[in-house]
């Protein structure tokens, strides 16, 4: 496995986590809805505002099967915790999926490798816990 995937409840936490731990290990750092939007030329907000939620939604289950195409990076998701299984089946032989939440860890728990406690720790302090983590797992 050569990826670090980061999906959690705060989309702000996921993605300057992904950053900082890409930093830290010298790996890429990728953000999923900044690849969308590459992709498809559009901002999120666009999309959403033009064709609905829904519809980004779908731009994000058509771009989800490319993550298991990269290596040596840390890919932040957004903050909806609820696609962690489609995460998971698309990139889990390529990626260690690190959650960072608080709520349903006992149904979640089973796609993460790493599961983080999100509570009021600070970006410094999850990073830190994830190094570790990863550290153990070796």
């Amino acid at each position: 496995k050569t990826n670090l995937v980061i999906v959690g409840e705060n989309e702000v936490i996921n993605k300057g986590v992904g950053e900082d731990l890409a930093n830290i290990l010298e790996l890429n750092f990728l953000d999923f809805d900044g690849y969308c939007e590459y992709m498809t030329l559009k901002s999120r907000q666009e999309i959403i505002s033009v064709f609905g939620k829904r519809k980004y939604n779908e731009v994000q289950k058509e771009y989800l099967p490319h993550m298991s195409d990269f290596c040596d990076s840390v890919i932040g998701f957004d903050g909806k915790l609820s696609s962690i299984s489609a995460i998971c089946k698309r990139t889990k032989d390529t990626s260690y999926i690190i959650c960072i939440a608080e709520r349903d860890k006992t149904h979640y728990k089973k796609y993460a490798d790493i599961w983080i406690n999100l509570g009021s720790k600070t970006r410094k302090r999850i990073t830190n816990e994830i190094i570790k983590k990863l550290g153990e797992m070796q």
